[in-house]
């Protein structure tokens, strides 16, 4: 901050010296710089006295007011000096640091510009712009300026750190890597790096090596939440529920409070033994009461829930479909994407919600984005920001997407944005209040099974699309008309889903047929230890290491798919079936054996089975799932005449008829519309 006027000031000393202005403000800043706010604003003021336009002296105190929490005196005084010097580059990055503080984004980050565009060199006022950048969420151009920072010198382990989130949340995980593990070398002890340090390395699939770092951080500061509920979710990623459930429920005992560690905790129920519907609907309740009740008291209290939507019952609906930061891209190409492209907009203008950043999106996403008629961005927001957007929108019916997946959105639900909300694609009931509606086919949901919701059950006949893609290959021979005499089973679904009772149910049938094999893909085949983990699973059920196949996950989407030409029977997950997995699978020509029961989530193999015409391949005990992949191994005509009819199948399918499912679907909203706009 240097200052630069000789000018003398007023006599202030004994013996008649007269400082200059220089003279004081240099002895204000020196204090300033220790600390010594007092005595800093009393040298800065003696200045102002004697010349209230001195723009030094101006921005000095604004630069004291930003220290003290005065934001608006610091506007007001750096407002001064600029309308003196408008082209000094310091004065320039002191208004967009004061801009910031008072949470003017936009303005802030067109001053730090205009700092850069006086003094293109200037370190401070890049490092500025690019946390203004990134508390936009405009991820990409504050990667720009955090390198830009560092090659002018700034080395810091807090610029490194904000550069490293930055990349992650950018999709860019090697640029955020090795930005973690230079703040890392900087400052080893800081739990936060090494955190952010371990979510870079999960997503290069680095398993082992970011668990490590949340160990590390949770050994540097053992109540830090978030390395502990990142440890949780790697165990659940991995297929270990019981550390999974562990890590939540450590979180949970030292912060009852903690929304994000309770949800994961309920969302992993149905993987552990024990657990029926009734016993997760309490659970899930006692989610609710804690975390969305009071919510959503808040919003009626305030008035919020009081709409001014046009109560006309046949006009044009505004559905808005919630998919957070997990859809509107490539993982549902095949499934909501068909049917969002099957919605009659002369009947329902379809809104889109999302938390997918620029580096986040894939091709795929400006295809939802041309089927949209509104796109909402709304990554970074909170909760209430969220359900302001819907609110303002007007929207009709509020559609979770992302329920199924424990979505970090559930609790926009609670403010109560709209006056109909759904959930769809569900798993489990959500138990929560904020949502009216759960939409289910009577597969899913049988009326004899209605006691195990909170919400109200729609039906709408199948509801679930698969419309694959182009780029799919053409299915294969079976793998035992190619090898006679070897039967390989499979399983593509997510680790998590592998439960111990799966691991049991899947050695038993590999002990019944000797001379098969079972394909297992999963994220963390790639390591040893992630290998060695899962054949001590099978271990432990008489399974020889050699009767196993582990796989990595493939390259790229067609060399997924290649995989299935290895497998003859696939096995589904118990309890926790695979959806898509079980379609793509199928569209393979690989026919499913599945599992159901009581638990939503355990029904989806047999409403997609049942689109085809399967049901057969349904099971509803744990010996009747083990004598129907034992006896289906053993029809080799069989599996050869099913797999080259098998995308018949699924083509002529309700599954694949999208046009169908959207006018069922704009059916039922019409309905649930109609049922909120008659009169009290």
């Amino acid at each position: 901050m240097p200052v630069r006027s000789s000018k003398p000031i007023a006599p202030c000393g004994a013996g008649g010296v007269v400082p200059t202005i220089d003279e004081v403000l240099r002895y204000g800043l020196a204090a300033h710089r220790v600390g010594k706010f007092d005595i800093a604003e009393n040298a800065y003021r003696q200045v102002l006295n004697y010349d209230p336009a001195q723009p030094d002296a101006l921005h000095l105190m604004a630069v004291l007011d930003s220290n003290l929490g005065r934001h608006q005196q610091a506007l007001e005084h750096i407002a001064r000096a600029i309308a003196v010097d408008g082209s000094h580059p310091g004065y320039r990055l002191t208004l967009a640091d004061a801009l910031s503080n008072v949470g003017r984004g936009e303005e802030a980050i067109e001053s730090y510009r205009q700092a850069i565009a006086i003094a293109g060199d200037l370190m401070e006022a890049h490092a500025g712009l690019a946390a203004a950048l990134h508390r936009a969420t405009r991820y990409g151009e504050a990667l720009e300026h955090y390198r830009l920072a560092l090659a002018l010198g700034l080395t810091d382990d807090e610029h490194l750190e904000n550069m490293g989130t930055a990349a992650i949340s950018a999709g860019n995980s090697s640029l955020a890597a090795d930005a973690l593990w230079r703040a890392a070398a900087l400052r080893p002890a800081k739990a936060t790096i090494q955190t952010h340090l371990g979510i870079a390395l999960q997503w290069l699939r680095r398993r082992s090596d970011a668990a490590n770092r949340y160990r590390l951080a949770l050994a540097l500061d053992p109540d830090f939440d978030d390395a502990q509920i990142r440890l949780g979710q790697l165990a659940f990623g991995d297929g270990d529920v019981v550390a999974a459930v562990a890590a939540y429920s450590a979180v949970m005992r030292r912060n009852p409070d903690h929304a994000e560690a309770h949800r994961a905790y309920v969302q992993s129920l149905p993987l552990l033994p024990g657990y029926d519907a009734a016993t997760i609907l309490a659970e899930r309740r006692r989610w609710s009461d804690r975390h969305a009740r009071p919510i959503e008291q808040k919003a009626v209290a305030s008035g919020a829930c009081i709409y001014a939507n046009d109560r006309d019952p046949d006009r044009r609906l505004r559905v808005a479909y919630l998919g957070g930061s997990q859809l509107f891209g490539s993982t549902v190409i095949h499934t909501f994407l068909p049917l969002l492209e099957a919605h009659d907009h002369s009947q329902v203008e379809i809104f889109c919600i999302s938390d997918l950043v620029k580096g986040q999106e894939d091709g795929f996403t400006e295809r939802f984005r041309a089927v949209a008629d509104k796109w909402r961005m709304t990554v970074g927001q909170s909760d209430e920001q969220v359900a302001a957007v819907v609110r303002n929108d007007r929207i009709d019916l509020l559609v979770d997407l992302t329920g199924h997946m424990g979505g970090p959105r559930v609790l926009v639900f609670a403010h109560r944005p709209a006056p109909v909300q759904v959930a769809l694609y569900a798993t489990m009931t959500t138990g929560q209040v904020g949502y009216d509606y759960l939409i289910a086919d009577d597969r899913l949901v049988p009326p004899s099974l209605e006691h195990g919701y909170s919400e109200e059950i729609v039906r709408v006949p199948f509801g679930y699309v698969f419309r694959p893609q182009l780029g799919i290959p053409d299915v294969a021979q079976s793998p035992a008309a190619r090898h006679p005499g070897r039967i390989t089973f499979g399983s593509m679904n997510t680790l998590a889903k592998v439960s111990d009772q799966s691991v049991a149910l899947w050695a038993r049938i590999l002990l019944q047929v000797p001379h098969a094999r079972l394909l297992i893909k999963g994220e963390t085949f790639g390591a040893s230890e992630g290998r060695a983990a899962m054949l001590a699973r099978f271990r432990a059920h008489g399974i020889a290491d050699d009767r196993l196949d582990l796989r990595a996950p493939a390259a790229d989407y067609v060399a997924y798919l290649r995989m299935f030409e290895e497998i003859d029977i696939a096995l589904d997950s118990v309890p926790y079936n695979g959806v898509t997995t079980t379609c793509e699978t199928l569209w393979m020509g690989v026919p499913v054996i599945s599992l159901a029961s009581e638990l939503l989530v355990s029904r989806y193999g047999l409403l997609i089975l049942s689109a085809i015409d399967l049901g057969n391949c349904v099971a509803y005990s744990e010996d009747e799932y083990v004598a129907k992949a034992v006896g289906l191994s053993t029809d080799v005509n069989r599996l050869a005449q099913w797999r080259q009819s098998m995308r018949d199948r699924l083509a002529r399918s309700p599954l694949h008829d999208a046009p169908a499912s959207a006018r069922a679907l704009e059916v039922e909203y019409r309905n649930l519309w109609r049922r909120w706009c008659r009169p009290i």
